[in-house]
């Protein structure tokens, strides 16, 4: 499944790990138009959304609460040509949705942090 996500990066506090005192990072997920995952990372052995997987889940799906809220908070960009940034709280894990833009057209930018 996927690795890691990390613990919350408050903008005017980040929080800063064990290690190096740098700022953690977010588990980030590139998801085409049909919401399946085209890249996700960054990779590490542990992974965090492993009791968000149902037992029939895909390779490339989000875990069941995440996928949901994710098709929630971006029902409304394939009606409009403006999407705009969205996030919840789901299962303990803050997700923030953004849109991507390129040469091969929309995808979805899918960020999963440890909601404090």
């Amino acid at each position: 499944m996927y690795a890691l996500a990390a613990e919350a990066i408050e903008p005017s506090a980040p929080s800063l790990t064990a290690t190096g005192g740098q700022p953690e990072i977010p588990y980030c997920f590139v998801l085409d138009d049909d919401y399946r995952v085209v890249m996700a990372g960054p990779a590490n052995a542990v992974d965090p959304f492993g009791s968000l997987y149902g037992d029939d889940a895909a390779p490339d799906a989000l875990p069941g609460p995440i996928d949901r809220a994710v098709r929630a908070m971006t029902s409304s960009w394939r009606a409009s040509r403006t999407a705009g940034s969205n996030a919840a709280v789901v299962s303990g894990f803050r997700v923030i949705v953004a849109p991507l833009n390129g040469e091969s057209g929309r995808r979805m930018a899918v960020f999963v942090e440890r909601h404090l």
